[in-house]
């Protein structure tokens, strides 16, 4: 399969996650009606009460977006119109803030990358970038079979190699 064919579908895929992810924050936010199912009561008249909720009646709402879910779809997004020059730091975090309604200090792309180790990551966060540079991201997106060293630079210190990514597959570094 061709890069340029690739690159479409990536891209074709990007437009449709965004669309849905906008889709499903207008139909929740417009919704004013309370969560619970509408039932019937002996004297006809509709109830919301939990207790009577019946098995087949369970609340089934879909989580909200989270930061790192429109992280990715704004990275693949970004990528698709970069083309193969990485993308800005500022540019990234500022549409993310914008599309998920949160503060840009709450988007941090280098806790998503596959070369960078932050102290207090969890150890089930999800790597989608790779740094290029000061303030510049690539978006390969999760699960990607990256190959390449992972640095952690800390605080006043030099940096060290943690660990090494082999066709998507991590090892930490002995020691």
């Amino acid at each position: 399969m061709s890069e340029g064919v690739v690159i479409a579908l990536i891209g074709a895929a990007a437009t449709i996650v965004a669309a849905v992810i906008g889709l499903w924050v207008k139909a929740s936010s417009s919704s004013k009606t309370s969560p619970l199912p509408v039932r019937s009561s002996p004297d006809g008249n509709a109830t919301r009460k939990p207790a009577e909720m019946s098995h087949d009646s369970r609340i089934t709402r879909e989580p909200s977006p989270t930061v790192v879910d429109v992280l990715e779809c704004v990275g693949r997004r970004l990528q698709e119109k970069y083309a193969h020059e990485p993308i800005p730091r500022a540019e990234l975090v500022r549409q993310v803030a914008a599309e998920c309604a949160c503060s840009e200090g709450s988007v941090l792309p280098s806790d998503h990358c596959y070369n960078l180790y932050n102290d207090g990551l969890p150890t089930n966060h999800r790597p989608m970038f790779v740094q290029e540079g000061s303030g510049c991201y690539r978006f390969l997106g999760p699960g990607y079979r990256y190959t390449g060293p992972r640095f952690h630079y800390p605080r006043g210190g030099p940096r060290r190699q943690v660990g090494e990514w082999i066709d998507g597959k991590y090892s930490p570094a002995a020691g």
